[in-house]
């Protein structure tokens, strides 16, 4: 497992671009918060960073649930609940979203072939316990990912 964090960073988009990125990332409290304060047609400005969780399997040892399931501390943080290269084809991977170690409901969880990114395969929010479950096929260079 290789661990990344970035620094933060600012953007600032015209109103009405911030507006779609904000819809399609799924970011309803920045949608809701524009909206009750009439702020829908002024830019967006936004200050982020990113972070990044790679697992990379060498040779046909079988994985670690226990490693591979923990979280490592990132501020935001998607936790497979399996080692995903252990599932059988059409087999389910469950995830976790944690923002500063605390369950996440309704984040936006998106699953992306690397190899066609123009859009994500399938999203789904994550539930009340900030879960949700993606059947990830076997072959190709997948990115589950959360804004």
């Amino acid at each position: 497992m290789l661990v990344m964090q970035s620094t933060h960073a600012f953007s600032e988009l015209p109103s009405i671009r911030f507006n779609d990125f904000a819809k399609v990332e799924g970011l309803t409290p920045a949608i809701a918060w524009r909206a009750a304060n009439n702020r829908n047609d002024t830019p967006g400005r936004e200050i982020y960073s990113r972070r990044a969780k790679i697992l990379i399997r060498i040779g046909d040892e079988i994985g670690n649930d226990a490693f591979v399931s923990r979280p490592v501390g990132l501020l935001l943080e998607i936790v497979p609940l399996h080692d995903p290269y252990t599932l059988a084809p059409g087999e389910a991977l469950p995830v976790q979203v944690l923002y500063s170690g605390k369950s996440l409901a309704g984040a936006l969880v998106q699953l992306t072939n690397l190899d066609f990114d123009a859009r994500s395969v399938a999203a789904n929010l994550t539930n009340a316990s900030s879960k949700t479950i993606f059947i990830v096929p076997r072959v190709g260079k997948w990115l589950v990912n959360t804004i």
